[in-house]
């Protein structure tokens, strides 16, 4: 049985008249937040919606009655409309205002009956606020990414370089930044900051990382060994010298690094001999006639103020100059207070391991260590820690423990007023601070490395202060 065929229902069907579907039509339009504009097929404006001027900055007047082509040779910039009555197809395209808002433009082709073209119409969507988005997100992925490479270079400088402070941060940032390139580097700092560790960070980080890494203490050789050492020497240069003359370390750093620490100690005839090498790339060995050459990165390293140096004529303004073309400073322990607590669980894990030992610290031993000046730095902090950890035998160090092992003071006790004179005061602390070292080290020369002092000065506070060894 056939069913009875349903009338086609057509949006038209809903409403009374074609006028009423009409002014419908234009209130969607009016209200849309989508930018409209209609064109004819000459590319006349004959339409637009506050969308389209809100989202454009243009007036009603600046578009109405007005020809898209005139429009697109006046803003400079290509018309979608044009585009379209041009290939009668649809086109899309970002449009960029003076102001910095932009829009995409769908611009779409509407055929009458006999396919010809009737009408342009433009959709304009805002995407000033999505680009906004998406530069934020660039912005965060590119903060993002920087905050990640500094992590991972942290990870990669674990046990060479401990640190929180913004300050440290921005010194290894510029080594970081320095480290790819050949320019010779001055890294100036106090005794103990690490100097040593910041040489090893850039060289890790230099094209050279997989050459020879030589460090020289300009300090530690006498001066009539430190030429040889350096430059090398030829067969017979000297009284006891080899049969077979012996290469120096500038020969084995070729394509490499060396790190040239104490800097300000060399006299001023190597450093006229360093200065050639500097410029020329070639040096004499000593004895020698014949010119050497080696492709060697220079890192030197002082805790001197070379500038005064010059200034007193004891170092050549040259050298320095050819030195430090690339200058980095590194910042004292009480600069940097904030890497203490880093440095102080990094000894305690080291000198735990060596000794045996599970010891801790109360955040209130952390402030009082916290409260020191340090000025042997960083290396005399490590003394300190290792100096509470041996002396307390308790596994907490609390604050009474720093400050009885490190001043001499305790919290119940007060300053006698009839102790005597600085000097006394410090000799009476040193003698302690010894005996309680001799106890742990039993000999001079273990005690003299513990403290990081010499032997014979070692030598000289025990007779002096009359400790006994055995």
């Amino acid at each position: 049985m056939n069913q009875p065929r349903k009338e086609q229902l057509t949006i038209t069907s809903y409403f009374k008249s074609q006028e009423e579907y009409l002014n419908l039509l234009e209130a969607a339009i009016a209200g849309s937040e989508i930018g409209y504009m209609i064109c004819d097929a000459e590319c006349n404006v004959v339409k637009i919606n506050q969308a389209q001027i809100r989202i454009t900055g243009q007036e009603a007047a600046y578009n109405l009655g007005r020809n898209m082509r005139d429009i697109e040779i006046e803003d400079g910039s290509p018309s979608a409309t044009v585009k379209v009555a041009s290939e009668k197809v649809p086109v899309k395209l970002e449009q960029t205002l003076v102001n910095g808002n932009s829009y995409l433009v769908y611009s779409y082709p509407f055929f009458d009956q006999e396919g010809e073209l009737k009408y342009i119409i433009s959709n304009l969507l805002d995407t000033t606020e999505i680009n906004k988005t998406k530069q934020e997100l660039e912005n965060n992925n590119r903060k993002l990414s920087e905050q990640l490479l500094e992590l991972q270079n942290q990870i990669q400088a674990q046990g060479k370089i401990i640190y929180q402070s913004d300050v440290m941060r921005q010194t290894l940032k510029l080594c970081d930044k320095v480290a790819i390139f050949d320019s010779n580097i001055l890294i100036q700092g106090e005794s103990g900051v690490g100097k040593e560790r910041i040489a090893e960070y850039i060289y890790e980080k230099s094209r050279r990382n997989t050459k020879e890494f030589i460090k020289l203490n300009c300090a530690a050789i006498p001066e009539a060994l430190l030429e040889s050492e350096l430059f090398g020497y030829e067969a017979g240069a000297f009284t006891g010298a080899s049969k077979e003359g012996k290469k120096g370390l500038l020969d084995f750093a070729d394509k490499g690094t060396l790190m040239l620490d104490e800097i300000g100690e060399l006299s001023l005839s190597l450093q006229a001999k360093l200065l050639r090498f500097l410029q020329e790339g070639e040096f004499y060995r000593v004895g020698g006639r014949n010119p050497v050459t080696a492709d060697v990165r220079i890192i030197a390293a002082t805790n001197r103020d070379l500038k005064e140096m010059v200034d007193q004529k004891t170092f050549r303004a040259d050298l320095y100059y050819r030195l430090n073309v690339i200058p980095i400073i590194i910042p004292p322990l009480r600069e940097r207070k904030e890497d203490i607590p880093l440095l102080i669980g990094h000894f305690t894990n080291v000198f735990n391991e060596k000794h045996e030992h599970e010891k801790t610290w109360t955040i209130e031993a952390l402030n009082q260590m916290m409260l020191g000046n340090y000025p042997g730095n960083v290396r005399e902090l490590q003394n300190s820690v290792e100096r509470i950890l041996v002396l307390i035998e308790k596994d907490k160090i609390e604050k009474n423990d720093v400050s009885a092992i490190l001043y001499g003071i305790h919290e119940d006790s007060h300053v006698d007023q009839n102790r005597g004179n600085l000097k006394e005061m410090v000799q009476e602390y040193e003698k302690k601070l010894l005996s309680q070292y001799f106890q742990e080290y039993k000999t001079e020369e273990a005690v003299a490395q513990a403290l990081q002092s010499s032997q014979s000065t070692i030598s000289r506070k025990r007779i002096k202060y009359g400790i006994d060894t055995q």
